[in-house]
């Protein structure tokens, strides 16, 4: 359980990166999806829309998970290993990534606004 309340509070702060300012607001019923320590995870909200979905191995992110706004599009793209940050993460804004971040070890040591940039 005590993993649950972590997902969910790591899911709220996921989403909160999308620069564009679409919120999946605390108010709204989230149905969790196959939850157990080894196996794919998905965040729903009650109407079907997918919020978010990877895999947890012995309970911990492991692999790219994905992050959708409330419409449906990719909002955030990101790498974990063993549970940390851990490779890249892409920050879409509609249909445009915006940002690229790189992450070791939990840190970002990198972080690329796409926007400055064009």
């Amino acid at each position: 359980m005590k993993n649950l309340v972590v997902f969910a509070a790591l899911f709220l702060m996921f989403v909160g990166l999308n620069a564009q300012g679409v919120s999946a607001s605390v108010d709204k019923d989230i149905v969790l999806e196959k939850v157990d320590k080894n196996s794919e995870m998905a965040f729903v909200y009650q109407s079907d829309v997918l919020i978010e979905k990877g895999l947890l191995v012995n309970g911990k992110r492991e692999g790219v998970w994905q992050s959708f706004n409330d419409n449906g599009t990719l909002a955030t793209e990101a790498s974990f290993s063993k549970g940390l940050k851990n490779g890249v993460w892409n920050i879409y804004e509609g249909a445009d990534l915006k940002y690229v971040l790189h992450y070791q070890n939990d840190l970002r040591v990198q972080a690329n606004n796409l926007a400055v940039v064009q």
